[in-house]
């Protein structure tokens, strides 16, 4: 039985979002928060799914210093494989969503 796995489906991300995934090292999205804090964002969510959820928790532990609060919450989504036979089939995939509020004055 041959399983093809599809994409989780996520809106267009707004510009003060990070979606991690697997394929970017830790110190891209390190610099993508750090960015934001200068552009004048003080809200910055990142949200991860499956494997990915490791790499958002090690984000918000790495800039936590910036920001005042921290809100983190868990879901599941779900996605859509592509199973042989034209069958479909639908699986649970855990998700993670954390809220980095309130930059800090940097000095």
């Amino acid at each position: 039985m041959k399983i093809t796995k599809r994409q989780i489906p996520h809106p267009h991300p707004a510009e003060n979002e990070i979606y991690i995934t697997r394929k970017h090292p830790l110190k891209v999205y390190v610099k993508r928060a750090q960015t934001l804090i200068e552009s004048g964002y003080t809200e910055v969510y990142v949200h991860g799914s499956g494997m990915a959820i490791a790499g958002a928790l090690d984000l918000a532990n790495s800039v936590k210093h910036l920001f005042e609060t921290l809100e983190i919450e868990t879901d599941s989504t779900h996605a859509l494989d592509q199973v042989e036979d034209s069958q479909a089939r639908i699986r649970p995939v855990p998700s993670i969503h954390i809220l980095l509020k309130g930059t800090k004055a940097i000095i």
